[in-house]
């Protein structure tokens, strides 16, 4: 596992200056200066018609959870967007400050690295979209199992900024952000999972991530700890009991270390 990957990666999003809006990485500013919201009133958000845009008033999140030390690497491509995701952002102070340090990746003391997870939040739309996605993996005894979750599973997103959809135009996957997480996943996740200390699950783009390559690289049937959606399991992106006849279900119950 390449270190240097890990560290380029979490440096970059250090770099960002969350001060001052809008949130934009200084190295992405060029191939978003056409596609960007600015939030002004709640009004504004609501006649806002292009589910296109990116809600750079709302901090990056190029990642969920611990990405160093996580066993279940899901791969998404961008964040969504809610109106509420202003809401929660604006007016609570412990949701935004546990979402500032994800991006930094600091989680001293941090019981649930991957916030969304966390109980005090749970009346966020990110905690409802994520704890449906792992409804399957937490139990009777559901704090134990967040905990868990929150602690070996991490979300890497190939784009970082929020939208409601997502059209590949402007080269917006050739950024700078988006260069720097496919070397996180090529010279990091990959290895680690062919070392069998983790464990992949591609829901989106495959293609864009160049994780399986028709030629070179990695193939799908040359690691068994790596499973690429396909056809309408792209769009759901479902991690349930049901999904690819239970393999799904049963690669991350083994990679959290519940068989």
């Amino acid at each position: 596992m390449d270190n240097n990957s890990l560290n380029d990666l979490i440096d970059h999003w250090r770099g960002i200056d969350l001060n001052t809006k809008p949130y934009i990485h200084p190295l992405d500013k060029k191939c978003l200066q056409n596609k960007t919201y600015f939030f002004k009133s709640y009004c504004d958000l609501l006649s806002n018609s292009d589910k296109y845009k990116f809600h750079v008033d709302l901090i990056p999140v190029p990642y969920k959870g611990n990405i160093k030390d996580a066993t279940v690497y899901i791969l998404m491509l961008n964040p969504g967007f809610m109106p509420s995701d202003y809401f929660a952002e604006k007016n609570s102070p412990e949701y935004l400050v546990d979402v500032k340090k994800n991006l930094r990746q600091d989680f001293e003391g941090n019981d649930f690295p991957f916030f969304s997870l966390n109980p005090k939040h749970l009346w966020t739309y990110s905690a409802t979209y994520w704890q449906n996605k792992f409804k399957d993996y937490i139990g009777d005894n559901a704090l134990k199992d967040i905990k868990t979750l929150s602690k070996k599973v991490a979300i890497l997103e190939l784009f970082p900024y929020h939208s409601q959809s997502f059209k590949n135009t402007d080269r917006l996957l050739e950024s700078k952000s988006s260069s720097l997480m496919r070397e996180f996943v090529k010279n990091y996740v990959i290895p680690k999972a062919k070392q069998n200390k983790a464990c992949i699950i591609c829901t989106r783009s495959v293609n864009e991530w160049g994780i399986i390559q028709n030629e070179n690289g990695a193939k799908e049937e040359d690691l068994p700890n790596l499973i690429c959606y396909s056809g309408g399991q792209t769009r759901s992106a479902s991690l349930s009991e049901n999904v690819g006849g239970g393999k799904v279900f049963a690669l991350i119950r083994t990679f959290l270390g519940k068989n």
